[in-house]
């Protein structure tokens, strides 16, 4: 199963290179302006949608709802091709609308400044500088479109396996080069990527239900999908009864499962093994009810230093966790009642307590790691702990505090074990203890500048440059105390009442 995006700058040839390219490769061809002809017959007013993203200014909520709708669409049909025969679709970094499939061939297709102006010179019959003003201008709209849409900067050629420049090679000759690339092992689909691909086509064809039921269109409801299990998460103030989302999706034939979640924001929780009696799951859920959040469940296999070589996997004693093999837990695995005891206890756990935003199985390789988290969830939290359990105490420390800085980086969330957790959220007999002395500080302080008014005043009233100096020096000194002591106090107050 191949998918190869195509991602082409204007008057760059990029269309005739994907149509010979899937020509070679015996796949079917898909454009950007298909899926723009599909969006308009179901109503999606795209051309207001491309106008809002030149004018940000009139992008409003509506919009933001249609373009979630033409998102969701596009997704939808591009997975169901892709999970029938080979594609290859030519557009708009179309790439990104499979988060998380490793297997997909990513082309850039561009040319040189001068042959795209004499291209349009020749095409529009314009002037040189009209044509030039015209490549520029259709190229910062595409730019703004890919920023509005990803949240991306589409020139960054970290995004592609491969740029190619058609200015001197002409789309016969790249079609040829590049079907050597696609029969490479990386690009060739694995159980991982189809179960990936199935996921995302069931989230899609929810987030596709939901807006057109007239009861669910104008809500904020956020769609994830793991092993077809469909997890919804809503505002409470916006759906009073959860069974209206659950008899929306009711025609959802591919959904193993639909669970919701009464949530504004997602906790993910990474670890190599859950125990829900353990202390850390109240803690968790503590900190989810404060946040209105779901808890997110990936578990990993054994971590280690390395990365996984190419072809191989953990190894593991038990014959039965097949999903090692492949990285990431399938259908069959979880139907065979293979899911590991400890991740099941704590997901049904949090079903029972209403915190369920679903769970994966990994591999603990930092490529994997990454592939797993879904970038179009809002996650306030990252909760990387009890992990590199094979290892001793300096090392295990070591790694995780590399791993989490790692894992901070690239998602740009934060980041934390445990630890950190309690000593920033929760409040214990060690905040207790720091209350009480901050707040006696305090009160210290106040009681000492009302007692010595006079004395304070006439310090500073005092003349001359040594006398001013030295009063500047100590209200300077006195206010970054109070200041500390006083904003700590109340820190921790807001904190023991819940309100941190």
């Amino acid at each position: 199963m191949h998918i190869v995006c195509v991602s082409r700058g204007s008057q760059s040839k990029g269309a005739e290179f994907a149509e010979r390219l899937a020509s070679n490769l015996g796949c079917e061809c898909l454009s950007r302006e298909s899926l723009l002809e599909e969006a308009t017959e179901q109503g999606i007013p795209i051309g207001k949608l491309e106008t809002a993203i030149l004018k940000p200014h009139t992008f409003s909520d509506r919009l933001l709802r249609e373009l979630d709708h033409y998102k969701a669409l596009a997704t939808s049909i591009l997975c169901e091709k892709a999970l029938q025969r080979d594609i290859v679709y030519h557009g708009r970094t179309g790439h990104l609308l499979f988060p998380g499939v490793e297997h997909i061939l990513k082309i850039r297709v561009v040319a040189d400044m001068e042959y795209r102006i004499q291209s349009v010179m020749d095409k529009l019959g314009l002037s040189r500088k009209k044509a030039q003003r015209y490549v520029e201008q259709v190229e910062d709209d595409r730019r703004r479109w890919a920023k509005r849409f990803y949240n991306v900067d589409w020139d960054v050629f970290t995004l592609y396996d491969a740029v190619l420049n058609l200015s001197q090679m002409g789309a016969d000759n790249a079609a040829s080069a590049m079907c050597a690339m696609a029969q490479l092992p990386e690009f060739r689909a694995t159980p991982a990527s189809i179960s990936k691909l199935k996921d995302l086509s069931v989230a899609a064809k929810a987030r596709l239900l939901f807006a057109r039921d007239r009861r669910t269109s104008q809500l904020g409801i956020k769609v994830r999908s793991s092993n077809q299990i469909v997890y919804v998460t809503y505002l409470g103030q916006e759906v009073k009864d959860p069974s209206l989302l659950v008899d929306v999706l009711k025609g959802l034939e591919d959904a193993r499962e639909i669970v919701c979640t009464e949530a504004a924001t997602n906790i993910l929780w990474i670890q190599e093994t859950f125990d829900v009696r353990d202390e850390s799951y109240g803690r968790i859920v503590s900190l989810a009810n404060t946040w209105d959040a779901a808890v997110e469940l990936i578990k990993v296999a054994e971590c280690y230093e390395g990365e996984v070589p190419a072809g191989e996997s953990v190894e593991d004693s038990s014959e039965n966790e097949d999903w090692r093999k492949t990285g990431i837990m399938d259908e069959g695995n979880e139907q065979r009642g293979n899911e590991p005891a400890d991740m099941s206890q704590v997901h049904m756990r949090l079903v029972n307590d209403g915190r369920a935003g679903g769970r994966r199985l990994v591999q603990c390789s930092r490529k994997a790691l990454l592939s797993a988290v879904d970038r179009s969830v809002s996650y306030r939290l990252v909760v990387f702990d009890n992990v590199f359990l094979n290892r001793e105490a300096a090392v295990r420390k070591r790694l995780r505090r590399e791993w989490t800085h790692f894992l901070s980086e690239s998602l740009r969330l934060p980041v934390m074990g445990m630890d950190e957790i309690d000593a920033r959220y929760h409040f214990g007999k060690k905040q207790l203890i720091q209350l009480a002395v901050f707040g006696l500080l305090s009160a210290i302080a106040v009681y000492l500048v009302f007692s010595f008014d006079t004395e304070v005043l006439s310090l500073l009233s005092r003349e001359g440059t040594a006398a001013r100096v030295l009063s500047a020096a100590g209200i300077l000194l006195f206010v970054s105390f109070f200041a500390f002591v006083y904003g700590s106090a109340a820190r921790l107050l807001l904190k023991m009442i819940g309100l941190d």
